[in-house]
């Protein structure tokens, strides 16, 4: 590899996928999308995902269905909606099929939260770091979307800001709901019931999360300098 893709792998290397809150507490990347494309660097961007761990190619489709054979229907209602699907590319590979039109609906309707003077905020707000500039926020809504729902971007617009958006939700969603599941397994193994274990859901490991996090923060606290 060379160019920017080693330029990224020293970065990553020198701390730049580990995140500081202001109490302090570092927060690591816990899984990475990077978009294939449909041209000549889809075979190097399958070549470095395999060069990270938990990282993996992806793809942005305007709707994903469970059966991909199905896909081209444009029917996302019911059962056969997705908002993701995974497919192995031979060997370990496995890319991601992102549902755009879902998580780009996401977007813009948590743009539209409004910010509170209570501390913790509505679901869906959206916190930005104080750099970003006015050429992100314009990527971030540079599409617009039509009566059936679609997003369209219109000629001369650039959307990276909104597509890198649409992927981290994505990813949010495959690592959370992963984590659902290997709860679910471990407390299985356990011997809980059907019934306890579809009790564990997302906001169940959201909210360990939080508590685990507010025992690191309270803990670095109380240590001495």
């Amino acid at each position: 590899f060379s160019g920017a893709w080693e330029l990224l792998n020293e970065w990553a290397l020198d701390g730049g996928l580990t995140y500081k809150r202001k109490d302090g507490i570092e927060l690591g990347v816990r899984l990475i999308f990077v978009d294939s494309g449909d041209g000549e660097n889809v075979d190097i961007v399958y070549r470095f995902c395999g060069r990270w761990g938990r990282t993996f190619p992806s793809k942005g489709l305007p709707f994903v269905k469970a059966d991909p054979k199905k896909r081209e229907t444009g029917d996302i209602s019911g059962s056969e909606f997705k908002k993701y699907r995974f497919a192995k590319m031979g060997g370990d590979q496995i890319l991601y099929e992102i549902n755009t039109r879902h998580y780009k609906r996401i977007t813009y309707n948590n743009l539209k939260v409004q910010r509170t003077v209570m501390q913790q905020q509505p679901p869906g707000f959206c916190e930005f770091p104080y750099d970003y500039d006015d050429a992100y926020f314009e990527m971030l809504r540079s599409e617009e979307q039509r009566s059936d729902g679609s997003f369209y971007c219109p000629s001369g617009r650039r959307n990276e800001g909104l597509d890198c958006r649409v992927y981290a939700l994505c990813a949010g969603d495959v690592w959370l709901d992963s984590e659902v599941e290997r709860v679910r397994r471990n407390y299985k193994a356990q011997g809980l019931s059907i019934m306890q274990l579809n009790q564990i859901t997302g906001r169940v490991i959201l909210d360990m999360l939080a508590a685990s996090l507010k025992m690191s923060a309270s803990l670095k606290e109380s240590r001495p300098g």
